[in-house]
């Protein structure tokens, strides 16, 4: 097979099909010209060479075509909101070769830079999904809607951008799958992830503060993968059905579509609150079923292992405290309930006094990536002066963790903490592709176990409990 011939199966299977009766091209063409005599696109580019596309919004395309890049500087890359060093701590970091964007393309309903993704794959067995406008090869969002105070310029995604929300765990035979829904975005790309004091861009539907997003700033944006026994989605909206193929081995997908009317006016969006005439858009799979995209679609032809489900004796290792009076250090990260409901939060490294305890264990389970961890839970007296409440549950592990390693946990007191500390070490192990249950949140029936109370009792499995008194 020639190079052309390869180089045209690759444009076939990116270009996804497309049914339905389309609007007629006459509203098209109007509804364009319309967009562009209020773009922000046609008042930067109107002096240059133009090169009109007509496509219908949000369908993907294969290939780069170019636009007018020149026309757009480049300016800072965006800084990443969650950066990781070390490829055992958290996500990991991202694998170079996993960086390439793929050859899909979203046209922006109002023109300039096309969208497009990549699939990251990072070192604790992770595949990250990341979004943004392209230009010139490379992915990144745009100064526009007051992302970058407006500079007008293109902006670099770098890979380490990816590691916060949009990241799922690979299967058994390496696939992923991660079935998001619409959701109201910002034309100029930039998430909440991406989001700094410095990178200030205007207000998503459901966020107060700053100003509010217009309607023309604002995009209808899915994204996501569905594994390899996707077939294709359809999309329903405006009045009209469309139909488009999922790309490749891991059923990749991006759809870019208007924002609807009113979509800035509630609470939608970032708080997955459909707004009204949202899109509604359905996954059909080769073995017959379907899901609507956002409404948690089952990973379908997906084959997870089991999670590790291990025995009190495989897990049982003695558990030590140490209170001092004078320490120094980092501590752990915490939260804090009074019992009621009110939870307070203790950063890592903020010491609201000199005095600590420190909680130590031998690991007898290995943990190798985010699904696992090891936690600790602590009931106590509440003393007026001393940080906190009832219970504390600590925000657990997220490293590698090698099997006999001693663990450590070191929890701040102010002076005034004293009395009788009852802690409980544990281990979770969660099923890849399921939501890790909320430790952190739910504090008051984890800690009912321990202080005897006929409630909830805390996931996962003990490691160990001991109790210490502080004079």
């Amino acid at each position: 097979m020639s190079g052309i011939d390869q180089l045209g199966q690759r444009i076939r299977a990116a270009t996804p099909a497309v049914d339905g009766a389309p609007p007629p091209l006459a509203r098209v063409i109007a509804a364009i010209e319309r967009e562009r005599s209020r773009s922000w696109w046609a008042r930067r580019v109107a002096a240059g060479r133009r090169t009109v596309v007509l496509a219908l919004a949000g369908v993907l395309v294969a290939g780069g075509a170019a636009w007018a890049a020149t026309a757009l500087l480049s300016g800072a890359s965006v800084a990443p909101a969650y950066v990781i060093a070390n490829p055992g701590v958290s996500y990991g970091v991202p694998i170079t070769s996993s960086l390439a964007i793929l050859p899909i393309r979203a046209a922006d309903p109002q023109g300039g830079p096309p969208w497009a993704m990549r699939v990251i794959r990072t070192t604790r067995g992770l595949d990250c999904i990341q979004v943004g406008r392209v230009v010139n090869g490379q992915l990144g969002v745009l100064g526009i809607g007051h992302a970058f105070h407006d500079d007008g310029r293109f902006h670099e995604l770098l890979p380490q951008d990816s590691l916060w929300l949009g990241c799922q765990p690979l299967d058994k035979h390496g696939n992923v799958f991660f079935a998001r829904g619409p959701s109201v975005q910002s034309a100029s790309a930039l998430s909440l992830a991406y989001n700094t004091t410095d990178q200030v861009r205007c207000n998503l539907p459901g966020f107060n503060g700053g100003p509010r997003c217009p309607p023309a700033a604002l995009r209808e944006v899915a994204d996501g993968l569905l594994g390899p026994d996707a077939k294709r989605i359809t999309v329903t909206t405006g009045g009209r059905t469309f139909t488009i193929k999922p790309y490749g081995r891991d059923g990749a997908y991006l759809i870019v579509l208007p924002s609807p009317a009113d979509a800035n006016a509630g609470p939608y969006g970032a708080l997955d609150h459909a707004p009204p005439d949202a899109p509604v858009m359905t996954a059909y799979f080769k073995t017959g079923q379907t899901c609507r995209l956002g409404h948690q679609c089952p990973a379908i032809g997906i084959d997870y292992a089991s999670p590790t489900n291990p025995s009190a004796a495989q897990l049982e290792s003695p558990v030590h405290v140490t209170y001092q009076p004078h320490g120094t250090g980092t501590t752990s990260p915490l939260l804090a309930s009074d019992g009621a409901g009110m939870v307070s939060v203790q950063q890592p490294g903020v010491d609201p006094g000199p005095a600590r305890l420190t909680i130590t264990f031998h690991a007898k389970i290995a943990v190798d990536n985010p699904n696992s961890f090891y936690d600790f839970q602590i009931t106590r007296s509440v003393v007026n002066g001393c940080f906190g409440g009832q219970y504390l549950v600590g925000d657990g592990t997220d490293n590698t963790i090698t099997a006999g390693r001693v663990v450590q946990f070191t929890i701040p007191l102010d002076a005034a903490c004293h009395g009788t500390y009852r802690v409980r070490v544990f281990y979770i192990s969660v099923p890849p592709g399921e939501d890790l249950p909320a430790v952190n949140v739910a504090i008051t029936p984890f800690a009912g176990a321990l202080a005897g109370h006929t409630r909830t009792p805390t996931p996962g499995h003990t490691v160990g409990t001991t109790v210490t008194t502080i004079p």
